[in-house]
């Protein structure tokens, strides 16, 4: 996910969704208990209707499940909105169509995210690379500001 923080690169989703094993059988997203079996419908969900965010991570851990070679990621992490109605092409409901420099995100307060990710192990190491290797994708929202005007 920090990955698509960054707004100003138009190749972040395609990047992004390369990850991602593309056979729909093998693959398991959940988004807040809300399952996808396609992985080009969440990111592309994901980045087109969400605002920008900004996560930074609390923790980390991985561990290798024997004789299956698949790596278990947990990750526990802050997520920040942007509550200043821009979308991540920094664009304004209010201002279509004026052009300027565009404005400073006004972050949320942070909400808790707790994340895990099941990696092919086999294919990680056979390719040296992330491409098509990550078979299972959940991410929870744990913790909701009451301050925020965020609603997810």
């Amino acid at each position: 996910m920090l990955h698509l923080d960054e707004t100003n690169n138009s190749t972040k989703l395609q990047e992004f969704n390369n990850f991602f094993v593309q056979d729909p059988s093998v693959l398991k997203i959940i988004y807040n208990t809300v399952p996808y079996n396609d992985s080009v419908k969440f990111i592309t969900d994901y980045y087109n209707i969400g605002p920008p965010t900004a996560h930074s991570i609390e923790s980390f851990d991985f561990h290798l499940i024997p004789g299956l070679n698949n790596i278990v990621v947990s990750v526990s992490c802050k997520c920040k909105y942007d509550e200043s109605g821009n979308d991540k092409q920094g664009n304004n409901i209010n201002m279509m169509g004026q052009t300027g420099t565009p404005k400073r995100a006004l972050l949320s307060s942070a909400f808790g995210v707790s994340l895990q990710i099941i990696i092919d192990g086999n294919k990680l190491i056979q390719q040296q690379a992330l491409a098509n290797t990550i078979m299972a994708f959940n991410y929870n929202i744990v913790y909701k500001p009451t301050d925020s005007l965020v609603t997810v």
